[in-house]
């Protein structure tokens, strides 16, 4: 099996003969299979494509809601870059 770009194949030594073979995640793309270079990372996300913000949003309750009813914010999911 090959490895793609994004992982890394490492051996480690477990013991006097005795060897481990496995795949883990590249440590400079954390997965990804590319790397945005230092002068193109925005300000905001440091290259990470997203931005962690807080928001206080506003919940009407109409009369009649059941306990543990579910409202839906549209727009208002977490979202993550590709």
């Amino acid at each position: 099996m090959a490895a793609s770009a994004s992982v890394k194949m490492v051996i480690r030594q477990i013991g006097p003969g005795m060897t481990q073979q496995a795949q883990v995640a590249c440590p400079e793309c954390k997965g990804a299979g590319s790397v945005i270079a230092d002068k193109d990372k925005c300000p905001s996300c440091h290259g990470d494509k997203t931005v962690k913000e807080k928001k206080t949003l506003e919940v009407h309750i109409n009369k009649g809601m059941r306990h543990g009813e579910k409202l839906v914010f549209k727009g208002e999911a977490d979202e993550a870059a590709d």
